[in-house]
C-alpha cells in the first residue's frame, strides 16, 4: 500500500473538513490536517423507505422483514437494500438475490426461510488481492489453524478451526481458492 503513496490513518475520526468552493483539508480528530483533493465517504446504505412508512410498514433502518422476508403487512414482501434482517440492511449482491429467492417462493405458496450467511470481505487494488472470511481472530480462545506462506509468490493463507470445521479464514495475493474458502466458511 506504501508503494502506491497511501497512508494508513488507523483509529482516526474525521473532526471536519476546510475548504473554499470545495474540500482542500481534512482535519482528524487529534488534529492531523491532510491536503485534499477529492473526498469519498463510504457510509453504507440508506433505504428510501418513506413510501412504506406512509403505508404503516414496520421500519427501522430499513423495511423490517421475518425470516420469509415478510413485512409487517401480510403478504407484503421487502428485499435487497431495503429488508433489514435481524437489525441488519447487508445491501450486498449475492445476499439480494437470496432474498428475492425466498420471497419468490413464499409469493406462490412454497414456504422457504432466509438465513444469514457470513459475508467475504473481497478486494483487489493497490497491487493486493485479499479474501477474508468468518472468525480470524480469537481473543484467548484456543482454536486449530493452518497457515501458509510463499514469500517469493508473496502469497499468504490462514485457516481457522472450530470443531473440525472452517470457522474463517484469509486469503492474500493468489484467490482463486476464494469460493472454496467461503463455501467452507458458511457450511
Amino acid at each position: 500500500i506504501n508503494e502506491y503513496g497511501v497512508t494508513i490513518y488507523k483509529n482516526s475520526t474525521i473532526r471536519g473538513f476546510e475548504g473554499e468552493k470545495k474540500i482542500e483539508k481534512v482535519i482528524l480528530e487529534h488534529g492531523t490536517v491532510l491536503e485534499a483533493d477529492l473526498v469519498i465517504i463510504s457510509a453504507g446504505v440508506l433505504p428510501n423507505k418513506e413510501l412504506v412508512e406512509e403505508l404503516g410498514v414496520k421500519c427501522n433502518r430499513g423495511v423490517i422483514v421475518n425470516e420469509k422476508m415478510e413485512t409487517s403487512v401480510n403478504g407484503v414482501y421487502a428485499c435487497g437494500d431495503m429488508a433489514e434482517f435481524n437489525g441488519k440492511v447487508v445491501g450486498l449482491w449475492d445476499t439480494a438475490v437470496d432474498q428475492a429467492k425466498i420471497v419468490a417462493a413464499n409469493i406462490v405458496g412454497v414456504e422457504k426461510m432466509f438465513g444469514e450467511k457470513q459475508q467475504p470481505l473481497i478486494f483487489e487494488g493497490m497491487g493486493i488481492k485479499l479474501i477474508s472470511i468468518g472468525k480470524i481472530h480469537y481473543d484467548g480462545v484456543v482454536c486449530d489453524a493452518l497457515e501458509e506462506i510463499e514469500h517469493c509468490e508473496a502469497n499468504y493463507k490462514k485457516l481457522f478451526f472450530e470443531n473440525g470445521k472452517v470457522s474463517g479464514g484469509i486469503i492474500i495475493g493468489d484467490i482463486s481458492k476464494g469460493a472454496e474458502l467461503i463455501k467452507a466458511t458458511r457450511a
